[in-house]
């Protein structure tokens, strides 16, 4: 009987564990890997983001990296929008340095504007 109440027990501190990565999905809209920007530039960005975000109904996001590590830019920027619980609605610009290489990924209505 304990080690079945063990198990259950086990089991469920399991499935909290794998809910708790989802809720801490990325949601900045700044993400400055390649230490490009300045912290005032970066709050000044966020605060522009957030205004297009409460107008618009619209994702703005900047990703600036050190290298696409032989991804192709476009899929690069398609996916971590996509994978990073951003809107549906959204913007990326994605700025590579190693490769010097940008790309700007839409997404939902975006698409077609």
């Amino acid at each position: 009987m304990l080690k079945k109440l063990t198990a259950v027990l086990f089991s469920l501190l399991l499935c909290c564990c794998m809910i708790v990565p989802v809720a801490a999905q990325i949601t900045a809209s700044i993400i400055d890997e390649a230490d490009l920007l300045l912290s005032n530039e970066i709050t000044l960005l966020e605060e522009t983001a957030s205004d297009l975000k409460e107008r618009y109904g619209i994702q703005a996001v900047i990703l600036t990296v050190n290298s696409l590590n032989g991804i192709q830019a476009q899929d690069y920027a398609d996916d971590y929008y996509d994978n990073a619980g951003y809107e549906d609605d959204g913007v990326l610009f994605l700025l590579a340095m190693t490769e010097r290489e940008w790309y700007i990924s839409t997404s939902g209505s975006l698409i077609y504007a």
